[in-house]
């Protein structure tokens, strides 16, 4: 039994991808007025994926599972950066994209998309760490450098490079 009355069903099924599409934003909008201290609404402003995704582009194949891309490159990066960040399992991480609406958000999915599963995750790290292990350290680092200069002074890995 619904609880919609009948003629306004035809209309909801009609406009359902749309009004789920508001719906998101909207929940979105929300949440992050009320998380504007979190991490990752932080690192949302200051973080550059772009070059990370270049260095990605060639994941997907051509044929089989996955073929066309189910994820997209840049919700597979930024899953990638969030999982190491929080030194998560990568079964964790599915858990953490699925329910916790603020790496949802900032992995890249909508409220009501699914997102991967660990088999998918696996399969895009193995990858990273076969074609760009150095592109995913080196671009990140890099922009850390840039963010907090007085920071790289006493860094470790500024002064390898000779800083």
């Amino acid at each position: 039994m619904s609880i919609l009355p009948a003629f306004l069903q035809p209309l909801l099924a009609a406009y359902l991808q749309p009004v789920l599409h508001w719906l998101s934003e909207r929940v979105y909008a929300d949440l992050l007025q009320q998380a504007s201290g979190e991490l990752l609404v932080k690192l949302q402003k200051q973080l550059d994926c772009a070059p990370l995704e270049e260095a990605c582009a060639g994941f997907h194949h051509a044929s089989g599972p996955g073929a066309p891309a189910t994820h997209s490159i840049t919700c597979l990066v930024r899953a990638t950066l969030v999982g190491a960040l929080y030194h998560w399992s990568l079964r964790e991480l599915e858990h953490q994209i699925r329910f916790n609406l603020i790496v949802k958000w900032f992995v890249g999915y909508a409220l009501f998309e699914p997102g991967p599963d660990h088999c998918t995750l696996e399969r895009f790290e193995l990858w990273v760490c076969e074609h760009s292990h150095r592109a995913y350290f080196d671009t990140v680092l890099r922009q850390i450098d840039a963010a907090f200069p007085a920071a790289t002074l006493i860094s470790p890995y500024a002064a390898r490079r000779g800083r």
